[in-house]
Order: structure tokens, then sequence, then C-alpha cells
């Protein structure tokens, strides 16, 4: 089915790929009293018909040509934010009794998580884990906005914890993080939820959190 494939594993469990420009979220995204869940390309998570959305996106020249995938359950798109250049990102939306239920992305290119901070505010919640591979050591977390039901994926750029420099991996719109139906990765981190203190304040967030992975 279609639908499984649109919503995708964040980007550090995929395959590395070539990085493309940065994507600027201030001219992609509408945040307002009408995009409560965030608007792209005019499509509007709960609001926008399934139909509208498939004529959007047929028509915009931000979406890569033939990428277009789709079916009664949703469809998938390549999307760059400037005509010419490369894929920034790959985009799946979820239809639900004809209206887009929610719009998720996985990016390919650095969008830092200040740019999002900067359009609609800090999060409300943080579930973040600190990962001890053989190969390597890593945070990531996810950040919520509980009613704006937007779910963000982040990848830390140090060992120090959230900063606003850090890339986000995959964004997800008008979804509940707790809905049994999310993806698996999401649920994983639900039991890791607690209020966002800002950014920094490691010790605190890692504070009676599981011991780092092995």
């Amino acid at each position: 089915m279609l639908l499984t494939s649109c919503v995708q594993a964040p980007e550090s469990l995929l395959p590395m790929t070539v990085t493309p420009p940065p994507i600027t979220v201030s001219s992609s995204f509408v945040y307002n009293q009408e995009c409560p869940h965030l608007c792209w390309l005019g499509i509007n998570p709960s609001v926008t018909t399934d139909r509208e959305a498939l004529v959007l996106l047929s028509s915009s020249n931000q979406i890569a040509r033939d990428s277009l995938e789709k079916n009664e359950t949703g469809a998938r798109v390549e999307w760059h934010s400037m005509p010419g250049i490369s894929n920034q990102a790959r985009v799946g939306i979820v239809f639900e009794n004809g209206v887009v239920e929610s719009i998720n992305f996985m990016f390919l290119g650095p969008v830092k998580i200040q740019e999002f901070v900067d359009l609609f505010g800090e999060p409300d919640e943080i579930s973040i884990r600190k990962v001890q591979a053989p190969d390597a050591r890593y945070i990531d977390y996810f950040v919520y906005y509980t009613s704006k039901k937007i779910v963000m994926f982040v990848l830390a750029a140090g060992e120090n914890g959230p900063d606003p420099s850090d890339s986000i991996s995959d964004l997800y719109l008008n979804i509940n993080p707790d809905d049994s139906n999310a993806p698996w990765w999401m649920l994983d981190y639900r039991d890791l939820r607690q209020s966002w203190l800002g950014f920094g304040h490691l010790d605190e967030y890692l504070k009676n959190r599981p011991s780092p992975l092995e």
C-alpha cells in the first residue's frame, strides 16, 4: 500500500544521500489562524481535500517531475523549494475521508530547528536519548507541539544537548504521536516524553532516563 510508504523512517535510519541546499522555512510553510498545523504549497492538513491536494501538487513547479505517486490512501512526491534545485525532501501525504489528514517530510538538505521555532514558537515537550553505538556516539530527539499536532525528529549537532543549530530530519504535520498507528520509531520515544526546558539542559533532560543505548 502507498500509505505505508508515505511515512518514512528518520534519516538516521536510512542510507546517506547527497546533501542539497538548505530550505528556507519562512518561504515554504505558512503558520497562522487558517493554518494551525502549517500549510505547505497551499495544502492545509485537515482542510484541503485529496483532489485539491493532487491538483496543487501536479501544478507546482516545486514538485519533481514524474515523482507523484498516489492512490486512495495517500500520495508521495519529491520536493525542491526552488526550480532546478535537486530534491530537498521526500514528502508523504495521508488521505482520510476525502481530506488531507497529515503530511510528513524527510529532509535531505539542512533545515535548522531554530527556523521553525522562529516561525511558531518553542516546543511543549521533548523525548531525547543519548546513543552509544560501536562506531558512533550521538544525541537525537523528538520535539512536540501538542496543540498544533506538529512533531519533529531532530539530530543534534554535537554532544551538549539540544541546540538551535540542530538539523531536523523529519517533520510531521497534524499527527498524534500517541496514536497506535504512528510510526514505530516515534512510538519508541513515547515513554521518554517530558516538558521542554529550552535549548541546552542536557543533564536535566537525561536525568532518570534509560541508560545510553549499546
